[in-house]
């Protein structure tokens, strides 16, 4: 009987260590278990910050890419204006030039005949003085 009794108090023992193991192995499990789901949870959140700013830095890029289409358009429509008004201005010199060349020779020829008048007044006086 008093090795029955051992026996009994020996599994006893057993059985306490290893509901104590069990235990402790349960603690450490949920522990695990607590760590990474906070682990988790921080990933998460750092992924759905990262989102975000991405998603904003997506939105900021949309609208930089708007305005620069934009900027370009708008350029494009004042280089063609600046074009069309340059042409317009070439244009306008080119008939002020002709209209210039015009006049110039206009006068040209009025001097050319005033000068064979006068020519012809200065020989007339030089032959009235010959004959005088």
């Amino acid at each position: 009987q008093k090795c029955l009794a051992d026996a009994n108090a020996e599994l006893g023992k057993q059985r306490k260590m290893a509901r104590d193991t069990t235990e402790n192995l349960r603690e450490t499990e949920a522990a695990e278990l607590c760590h990474e789901v906070a682990v988790c949870t921080q990933a998460l959140q750092s992924e759905e910050e990262m989102s975000a700013e991405l998603e904003s830095a997506l939105d900021l890029s949309c609208r930089l890419e708007e305005v620069l289409d934009e900027q370009s358009r708008s350029t494009d429509r004042a280089r063609a204006e600046a074009f069309e008004e340059n042409a317009a201005h070439e244009e306008a010199l080119a008939k002020h030039r002709k209209a210039l060349e015009r006049l110039m020779q206009s006068h040209a020829d009025e001097l050319s005949v005033q000068r064979t008048e006068h020519l012809e007044d200065v020989r007339g006086r030089d032959a009235a003085l010959e004959i005088i």
